[in-house]
């Protein structure tokens, strides 16, 4: 390296006689002059040399050099990647900058911020009629994948509803407190049983209205005020997807026992029972026992069966996220903490209708199917008689449950072109009331 930098900066020699000349006294190549005036000056022969190699390199050259050299080195310090599954590293992009986030934005959005700052600064509840929730979250959506602004808005979103809720100590010593059980308990160490399913519901806020003691007819009640007598759009142009995760919240956090009203038969967490179950047998009717992996596209609550097909193709989305993940974690397996179980170890080792038009329509079709008539003309009496014998009639296996008139292939899997189909056409139908 000091070679070719010193070649840079050397010029081009004169003739060798020359500068012995000069260094002798003589001209043009001549030797010691004339001595005693009588020797004659005589001329060296010129010495031809063969062209030397350019070394020269320019600074632009070194500081390249020196920038692969110093990636280099940070390679080799780097800690080896365990992101994917190929040991390939990934890449990390660049955030986008403010000023071309707030170039996605519309009118409408400007006026959704200015709600929330007011909101955060004011300290005051938002009201949900004014669907400001729902606007945040079309507004974040339309963000850049790789946002900053989308991701302290989320973030911020989920910290107001987490700080929102009341939380128990992390975890007490012993082995009943280690685990969680199926059913909910243990999930809240100071109460175990709080939460639990076939527990009874909870007050949690003091009546100041005494009840009357006759209650008015609850069909009455839904015919005055949910019935809709002509469809319309929903205004902010919701997806009927959305409502679609609602109800699998609703279903998943209450279950009421028809025996006794007070009485929940699921867990008061949103803990996915929808699809894993309330108990443990529910749970063990839906593993297969085999690398930690779910019966595959089904889900344990035989209630959304009853419910348009968009409703269970998320739970079966899930179930498939559920398999994946499992085979991501065996392949990566983390400091070796995964080992299979031997072959010979015994088995137990191991609210408002939003409702798009189509799927009004789907719901008559069931009730004509179910009851013979239409959905005005089932009393409550004959609901419940006809949803418990039609509940009773389901296979206890949920893989052998029909789904949306969708058959299974050999695997014992649903066709993706219909689960598609199913979800795309949810996403783009509109909600209305």
């Amino acid at each position: 390296m000091l070679r070719r930098l010193s070649s840079k900066f050397t010029g081009k020699k004169k003739d060798d006689g020359q500068n012995r000349g000069s260094l002798s006294g003589g001209t043009n190549g001549n030797v010691n002059g004339l001595v005693n005036g009588d020797r004659k000056p005589h001329t060296l022969p010129a010495v031809q040399k063969p062209d030397a190699p350019d070394h020269s390199v320019t600074p632009g050259d070194v500081q390249s050099n020196f920038e692969k050299f110093a990636q280099l080195l940070h390679a080799s310090k780097r800690p080896l990647p365990s992101q994917s599954t190929d040991g390939a590293s990934l890449e990390e992009s660049q955030p986008s900058s403010f000023m071309q986030d707030l170039k996605t934005f519309g009118f409408k959005d400007y006026n959704t911020m200015m709600q929330v700052m007011k909101g955060k600064a004011t300290g005051e509840l938002q009201d949900d009629k004014t669907y400001v929730m729902e606007k945040l979250m079309q507004l974040v959506a339309g963000l850049p994948s790789n946002s900053k602004l989308r991701v302290d808005l989320t973030n911020s979103f989920i910290d107001e509803l987490w700080n929102s809720l009341q939380h128990p100590p992390m975890s007490y010593m012993g082995d009943k407190y280690t685990y969680r059980q199926p059913d909910g308990s243990h999930n809240n160490v100071m109460y175990p049983h709080l939460g639990a399913a076939n527990t009874p519901y909870a007050r949690s806020v003091n009546t100041s209205i005494l009840s009357n003691g006759a209650m008015p007819d609850p069909g009455l009640i839904f015919d005055s005020v949910m019935v809709r007598s002509k469809f319309r759009e929903h205004p902010n142009k919701v997806s009927s997807v959305f409502f679609y995760w609602a109800s699998l919240i609703i279903h998943d956090l209450f279950q009421t026992d028809h025996r006794d009203f007070s009485n929940s038969q699921t867990s008061s967490y949103l803990d996915l029972s929808t699809l894993y179950g309330d108990t443990a047998e529910d749970q063990n009717a839906i593993r297969t026992f085999q690398d930690g992996k779910l019966k595959p596209d089904c889900f344990s609550e035989a209630r959304l069966l009853g419910f348009p097909p968009g409703c269970g193709v998320l739970l079966i989305l899930l179930n498939r996220f559920h398999n994946y993940v499992v085979e991501q974690l065996a392949v990566i397996n983390e400091n070796g903490r995964f080992s299979k179980p031997r072959d010979n170890l015994p088995e137990e080792a191991k609210a408002k209708a939003w409702a798009n038009e189509k799927d009004d329509q789907w719901t008559q079709d069931l009730y004509k199917e179910l009851f013979g008539k239409s959905a005005d003309e089932v009393s409550i009496q004959e609901l419940l008689q006809g949803l418990g014998k039609w509940e009773h009639g389901l296979d206890p296996d949920p893989q052998k449950r029909p789904f949306a008139k969708l058959q299974r292939g050999a695997d014992g899997k649903l066709p993706d072109e219909g689960l598609v189909r199913i979800l795309t056409e949810s996403i783009e139908d509109v909600a209305g009331m």
